[in-house]
């Protein structure tokens, strides 16, 4: 152990924050390959709408609307 008077609340700060960032980088090693796709699937994510295809629909709401087809060709 060692003697923590002997350091400044300054010292103390610097010391944990460097051990800290050691310990949890904020920037990614530059060298990860998966880096790139991750960023390009977030760029593709963000860059398409969010409804690409139409709403669902239920098998009543299409059979309604194909009786109601039927019976306004029918007049």
């Amino acid at each position: 152990m060692f003697d923590v008077t002997a350091f400044s609340p300054n010292d103390v700060y610097v010391i944990v924050n460097s051990m800290w960032q050691l310990q949890f980088p904020m920037v990614p090693p530059a060298n990860n390959p998966s880096d790139s796709s991750a960023s390009g699937r977030i760029a593709s994510i963000l860059a398409r709408p969010f409804r690409t295809n139409p709403l669902k629909r239920t098998k009543s709401v299409s059979k309604m609307e194909k009786s109601l087809a039927e019976a306004n060709q029918q007049y």
